[in-house]
């Protein structure tokens, strides 16, 4: 059992693997808990899809209580400074997206828009006509719920049942915090309109951080990550949830000041200056050792699936 603020959490071992149900799962490391920084967790490998997965689970009743409360950093609330820097950041990420989707007045869906800030900024560019934000939350983040006329919110129970369809999805740091990846995608393919795009990004396990440090490394972000990714292992997922990989690509996210507080057996404080400028140098060892921090699939349905 696991205690959050009181709240009892259920836990499962993984014994077999959810994505092609093989039981020959290699143990690869340990892992720490990202609340209590203890050693609680193993990583293992699935050697017929490749997939990284954590054991063990939360159970899949109970996981939503790590987030109900929106106080996890993936809700976080930015200094000024530093949301103005990751608007500048989002929108470079926005325009490197787009160039590789054709047409104009796209129908976009976020699909786990966290905060919100990336729905908002994709709703103000040109080429989206309307954006969709998805999460389980029944209420909208702040930055949508102040935002403009064509961005909308809907929450994942509202999306399961809709018949809304997308020229483009971004499945952004979303993949690794679900139970069954597979399901996920192929509920995310079933809302696409035909030739449409998903752009799906996730932690990179082979990172070179990870390799530096090791359990400390805080892309690992243990329980709530229940897998993780390789470039072959994302591949082979959207493989088998019926999308054809088009492109593969190398980015970044700035986890290194984490990662030491981590190391140090110390939790972070919310973001400033120091993460600012050593996330140049997080970037540029990316680059250089070719093992960057997160990675990202440009997909299509398969013809047979449209």
């Amino acid at each position: 059992m696991y205690k959050k603020r009181n709240v009892d959490i259920r836990f499962i071992e993984i014994d077999s693997c959810p994505v092609c149900s093989s039981d020959k799962l290699e143990f690869i490391m340990r892992g720490k808990d990202s609340e209590s920084l203890s050693l609680k967790y193993s990583i293992v490998q699935c050697p017929q899809c490749y997939v990284y997965i954590t054991s063990p689970q939360p159970h899949p009743e109970d996981i939503w209580k790590l987030y109900d409360e929106r106080d996890s950093k993936d809700f976080a609330p930015s200094l000024n400074n530093i949301t103005t820097l990751r608007q500048y950041i989002f929108r470079r990420y926005i325009n490197k997206i787009l160039k590789y989707i054709a047409g104009d007045k796209l129908s976009v869906l976020d699909y786990g828009c966290g905060d919100g800030l990336l729905s908002l900024l994709l709703s103000q560019h040109p080429r989206c006509a309307h954006v969709t934000a998805a999460d389980f939350h029944p209420a909208a983040p702040l930055y949508i719920a102040q935002s403009g006329a064509n961005i909308s919110y809907i929450p994942h129970h509202d999306f399961v049942k809709s018949s809304a369809r997308y020229d483009l999805i971004l499945c952004r740091q979303v993949l690794e915090h679900v139970h069954d990846p597979v399901a996920t995608l192929g509920l995310l393919r079933e809302h696409m309109n035909a030739n449409a795009w998903i752009f799906v990004e996730v932690p990179n396990f082979q990172s070179i951080w990870r390799t530096i440090f090791g359990p400390n490394w805080s892309m690992l972000y243990l329980p709530r990550h229940l897998f993780h990714y390789a470039p072959c292992s994302l591949s082979a997922v959207l493989q088998r949830s019926g999308f054809e990989v088009k492109k593969l690509q190398h980015g970044h996210f700035p986890g290194m000041k984490t990662s030491l507080y981590h190391l140090l057996g110390m939790h972070s404080p919310a973001p400033g200056a120091m993460a600012v400028l050593l996330f140049p140098l997080q970037m540029a060892l990316d680059i250089i050792c070719r093992r960057s921090s997160v990675i990202a699939a440009y997909a299509q349905a398969q013809t047979d699936q449209i």
